[in-house]
């Protein structure tokens, strides 16, 4: 990303342009190279393969961000709910002291970067395209929630539904709740 924002804001030398265009490229090819390493294990392992296929039933979720899920969890379906939101950073802290001190909750960032990112990423592309969360983006808003506490309920009700696939290896039914 550094490097693209050094190439979009221009060179007074040709010679610095060549070298930052230069590491693009290798770049590039490098990121090429570490997918296509990536796509041969999943495929050479079955349940790795299988997990993703069924993480990619869940509308928001692309191969990277599965992938990052899957390294980052491993063991997804042993963690209870709770302690999976915690383990990732995606549950609510409070912050009080005694009967003086409230101020608004944020999110308590223990867990992996790289998931919470990775989640608050498919978030933005399941607000806008899983018909299965419409009502539940309308409920946050009518409630008055910031877009990114909305964001973040999404990326925690996706990692839920990431959850439940992997534990009961079924794929993703957006019509589940109205089956009933």
């Amino acid at each position: 990303m550094q490097e693209l924002n050094r190439q979009k804001a221009g060179f007074a030398s040709a010679a610095v342009a060549k070298s930052v265009a230069n590491h693009l490229e290798w770049l590039d090819a490098h990121i090429l190279t570490v997918m296509a390493e990536m796509r041969y294990l999943i495929i050479e392992d079955r349940t790795l393969s299988i997990n993703l296929s069924l993480l990619r039933s869940i509308t928001g979720f692309g191969e990277i961000s599965a992938i990052v899920l899957l390294t980052e969890l491993p063991n997804i379906a042993e963690f209870t709910p709770m302690a999976l939101a915690a383990f990732s950073g995606l549950s609510p802290g409070e912050h009080s002291s005694g009967s003086s001190v409230r101020r608004p909750g944020k999110l308590t960032r223990i867990g992996s970067e790289r998931l919470r990112s990775a989640l608050y990423m498919c978030a933005l592309s399941a607000r806008r395209t899983n018909k299965s969360f419409a009502e539940f983006v309308h409920r946050l808003t009518a409630a008055s929630k910031p877009p990114k506490v909305i964001l973040i309920a999404v990326a925690r009700k996706l990692l839920m539904l990431a959850r439940a696939v992997i534990k009961t290896q079924q794929p993703f039914d957006p019509l589940y709740g109205m089956h009933r």
